[in-house]
């Protein structure tokens, strides 16, 4: 689906722009009358968001894709019914989006490096033995087969050495950047696969309320 099917009703193609207090009004070539459609607003910071922002229907979801339709919607550029029709989403889901958003900028969630106390050696909790310079992991004296962002996950654990990983640093050492995250419930999702795979060790990765996890070690 293209950029200008999105509203049948109103025309979105190149043409002279109009400005109408924060907004950017678009109207086709030779149309003096009639509807026009908002292309664009301004955010509390003076940038701008852009229809043209939108990711295609058939887009790789990530979580500034998924922030660009939030946005367009909440800025009234494109209507609800228009959202789920163009994202094949129901309208509960796109409220679950938008909730997802609210949350992370009430936690102003970034990027953040991770404290590294020990980055080689063997890292031991309980029966769990993490190996950082051969990049393996043991449970119970026997090698543990995990995915490559299982790993990431307890790397960062380890190096940690026992301080607190927030969610961030958890989201950091899964993707290099931002724009390639999925979303933030990425990270627990990972760990609770992790934690059911460690068995009777799954308390080895500890929940510190409102921080994030840790690597116990006693």
């Amino acid at each position: 689906m293209s950029f200008s099917e999105i509203s049948p009703r109103v025309s979105v193609s190149e043409g002279p722009t109009q400005s109408a207090g924060h907004f950017a009004l678009r109207r086709a070539p030779g149309m003096n009358s009639g509807p026009v459609r908002r292309v664009s607003a301004r955010r509390s910071d003076g940038s701008l968001v852009c229809l043209s922002e939108l990711p295609a229907p058939d887009a790789r979801w990530t979580r500034l894709r998924k922030q660009a339709v939030i946005e367009c919607h909440e800025f009234g550029l494109i209507e609800t019914r228009e959202v789920c029709r163009r994202y094949s989403l129901t309208p509960s889901e796109l409220a679950e989006w938008r909730a997802c958003f609210s949350e992370l900028r009430s936690r102003d969630l970034i990027w953040k490096d991770r404290p590294q106390v020990k980055t080689s050696g063997i890292i031991i909790a309980g029966t769990l033995s993490i190996d950082l310079d051969n990049e393996s992991v043991k449970l119970n004296g026997s090698m543990l087969e995990v995915s490559p962002s299982e790993w990431r996950i307890l790397r960062a654990l380890a190096e940690a050495d026992g301080a607190v990983v927030t969610t961030a640093m958890v989201m950091g050492a899964l993707y290099r950047r931002q724009e390639d995250a999925a979303g933030h419930k990425t990270a627990d999702v990972l760990i609770c696969r992790l934690r059911k795979k460690l068995g009777d060790q799954a308390d080895r990765i500890e929940a510190v309320w409102g921080r994030g996890y840790r690597l116990g070690k006693h």
